[in-house]
């Protein structure tokens, strides 16, 4: 299975070498898009879904260092989301 999802990943994922470090995040190596992109990646090619109110936070960092959070507590968080909220209230 180890050896299916790192294919996976490589391709689609060619800028990422994954073999260069056990602490990818620490390391700098990914960073919070590039996690997100693996989580929808993965959650597709093997049917995996993670109920937004398991999510306790995505946040990025901007220019500057600038922290920005997508999600908080399971909600979307950034100015203009409220839509995607309304939508998983209905639907929660």
């Amino acid at each position: 299975m180890n050896e299916t999802i790192l294919k996976l990943l490589t391709e689609e994922f060619p800028e990422v070498d994954f073999s260069a470090s056990d602490t990818l995040v620490d390391d700098g190596i990914l960073d919070s898009l590039t996690i997100t992109g693996i989580i929808a990646t993965l959650s597709m090619e093997f049917g995996i879904t993670i109920p937004y109110e398991e999510i306790e936070f995505i946040r990025v960092e901007k220019e500057g260092r600038e922290i920005a959070s997508i999600i908080e507590n399971g909600r979307f968080s950034l100015v203009g989301t409220e839509e995607l909220n309304r939508v998983l209230d209905e639907t929660c």
